[in-house]
Parts: structure tokens; sequence; C-alpha cells
């Protein structure tokens, strides 16, 4: 599996927007940098494809996988989501 994650961002929330209506939902990006040392990325790139084929989706809005380090013996990739979060839900839990 990965052995660090390296680089979180979360963005700022904001509506999504499409023609003259907005969404209720709020919606949050988060990209994740995520290493793997001496292992195939490939199995946690399977589980990822596989869940969004079985209709789990995980909000994945995109996938990046970056040229191995072989010094290093590392390889990287970027994901991105979009979480999102109705208002009111978000009211009731604080």
């Amino acid at each position: 599996g990965a052995s660090e994650i390296d680089k979180i961002r979360i963005s700022q929330q904001r509506r999504v927007r499409s023609g003259r209506r907005s969404s209720p939902l709020l919606i949050t990006p988060l990209s994740l940098e995520i290493t793997f040392q001496r292992v195939s990325v490939t199995p946690f790139l399977r589980t990822i494809m596989l869940e969004q084929q079985k209709g789990n989706s995980l909000g994945v809005v995109s996938l990046e996988v970056l040229p191995p380090n072989q010094k290093k013996g590392e390889q990287r990739i970027v994901i991105e989501f979009e979480i999102g979060v109705f208002p009111q839900a978000t009211q009731e839990l604080e």
C-alpha cells in the first residue's frame, strides 16, 4: 500500500452552478499526493476503479500517475476529489 501522503490541499467550499440554478450542495475540492515506495500503484488504482464501477462514487475528479523516481524507488499519484455536503447536515452536526 501507500507509504505516505505528502501533500493535502483543501480548497474553499463552493456551490455548484448549472445555468441559472445552483445546487444545494456545498462542494469542497480535496487533492492528495500519495507515495508508494517499492510497491506497485496498480492494486490501489484497481480498487478505486472497481468501487467506481460498482456505483460507489468516491467523488474522484481526476487521477494522475506521476513518472516513477527510480533513485528513490517510489511512485507517486495525485488524486483529486470533490466532496459534497448538504448545508442542513453541516449545521445539525455543529
